[in-house]
């Protein structure tokens, strides 16, 4: 109804933020009204930003890649691989480091799920969180 200074709910929202000695654990929620998983647009929206992206390794179902599963996987999955991303190309990631991550839902219905990213430095993986959390509430918001 328009009214003024009336906040509208983020699509992706961390509730809860953990760190712990070696990886973050994010409680997350997919805001209701908002899609739980990712459509080829917003999939062709985070492969072209994120380069590379798409070549990630991932355990799934289909193949050996997260390009394999991007479009139909779930949103906060596709968050876990921008966490790893952001820190991926941060100066202060070693090169050589395998980070890996993991995503469950706790409540699919509710739109909550959980998910673990390991680091090398806590400050750069809370700063791919907010870059990977900023990506996808202005692309989901459209």
């Amino acid at each position: 109804d328009g009214r003024i200074g009336e906040r509208m709910a983020k699509p992706v929202v961390a509730e809860r933020i953990s760190v712990k000695k070696d990886r973050i654990s994010i409680l997350v929620r997919v805001s209701e009204g908002f899609p739980r998983y990712v459509s080829s647009a917003l999939a062709q929206a985070a492969s072209q930003a994120f380069p590379g992206l798409v070549d990630h390794a991932c355990v799934n179902d289909v193949g050996p890649r997260f390009g394999d599963v991007l479009v139909g996987t779930s949103v906060p999955h596709l968050l876990e691989h921008l966490i790893i991303h952001g820190q991926v190309m941060d100066a202060a990631t070693p090169a050589d480091i395998a980070l890996v991550g993991t995503t469950e839902w706790l409540d699919e219905k509710k739109g909550l799920a959980r998910i673990e990213v390991n680091y090398t430095d806590d400050l750069v993986a809370l700063s791919a969180l907010k870059m990977a959390l900023a990506f996808l509430n202005e692309r989901m918001a459209d």
